[in-house]
């Protein structure tokens, strides 16, 4: 026994189908949303960690510096004399550069990390306004009122 299905039966699976597809598409493309609006904040909380980071090296150098100049100023007179203007500016030298050195090196890799972090904050940032303007994603983003991402400006030294 073979049941016919008649027109109207199969524009009714048709339909159905096509509504299945559609809702399977909106929420693709709002999961696709939200995995990139994660990805963004992950970034940039990368971005706040090693800023946070690169101050407090920076803090930290200026502390250590004013230390190894209070150091200085509080030689005696007699210490004073026994160093030459050259040998004094060169042992002033000497310490600032190898608080510097240490220092330096840590402000470098995390200059290295937070440019990691910005290039990555951009990259998901650029997708996502992407995914904003490309039909047919960006009605889905109006009717869940997403608005673009201004991207981080890199400075360069």
């Amino acid at each position: 026994m073979t049941a016919s299905l008649s027109a109207l039966d199969i524009t009714v699976i048709v339909l159905v189908a096509l509504i299945l597809l559609l809702l399977l598409y909106v929420v693709i493309t709002v999961n696709s949303f939200k995995r990139l609006l994660i990805k963004v904040a992950t970034a940039e909380d990368n971005i706040d960690k090693n800023l946070t980071e690169k101050y407090d090296l920076l803090t930290k150098a200026a502390v250590e510096y004013k230390d190894a100049l209070e150091l200085k100023e509080n030689m005696t007179i007699e210490e004073k004399i026994n160093f030459n203007n050259e040998l004094d500016k060169l042992a002033g030298d000497l310490v600032q550069n190898q608080i510097s050195n240490d220092l330096l090196k840590s402000v470098q890799e995390t200059d290295k990390r937070l440019k990691a972090a910005i290039e990555d904050y951009n990259f998901y940032v650029t997708h996502f306004n992407n995914m904003l303007i490309t039909f047919p994603a960006n009605l889905i983003a109006g009717l869940i009122k997403l608005k673009p991402i201004k991207s981080f400006a890199i400075l360069t030294k």
